[in-house]
């Protein structure tokens, strides 16, 4: 079920779909963007309304102050990834994490867990590809807290580990 935004540059709109397919293992996606492209840029998770910037950059960006406490892993709608392709190979996008993840770990049952900072640590903003390390500049709802939500319906997150995806700081 994974998708990501593909973006070649051709113009408004061309931020383009595209699924995974096959084995998830293989890492293949697959959607239609311009074969005139020279190059590509591509973010995870698929975001509607993304835009690319004249400067590569992709607008329009949420790193979500509130996640679903999934056991063992991350939220994937929180776990933002982005790539770029070179002239020389620009049907393959090697992706790079904007998030670092903090590791939680619970021995009793709890209804959420809260992350507070005394920095910016999500909201929406615009990723920005620089020299191999992918980074976000927040522009809009701003936060300094990271509410994880059980994902079950029992309002209930287990005990256990989880992770809570951040903007990372110094």
């Amino acid at each position: 079920g994974d998708e990501i935004s593909v973006f070649d540059g051709t113009g408004a709109g061309c931020n383009h779909q595209f699924s995974l397919t096959g084995d998830a293992s293989s890492g293949k996606f697959s959607g239609i963007a311009s074969s005139e492209a020279t190059s590509f840029t591509a973010v995870y998770p698929y975001t509607e309304g993304a835009t690319l910037g004249e400067d590569g950059s992709v607008s329009g960006i949420t790193l979500p102050a509130e996640q679903t406490a999934y056991k063992d892993s991350f939220d994937p709608k929180a776990a933002l990834m982005m790539a770029v392709s070179t002239a020389e190979n620009k049907n393959q996008l090697d992706f790079k994490n904007v998030v670092s993840l903090v590791k939680v770990t619970t021995d009793f049952d709890c209804k959420s867990i809260v992350l507070t900072a005394k920095e910016n640590i999500a909201g929406i903003g615009k990723l920005t590809y620089n020299s191999d390390a992918p980074s976000i500049t927040f522009t809009s709802n701003i936060s300094q807290t990271v509410t994880l939500k059980p994902a079950s319906e029992d309002g209930v997150i287990a005990a256990g580990t989880y992770y809570i995806a951040v903007c990372p700081h110094t």
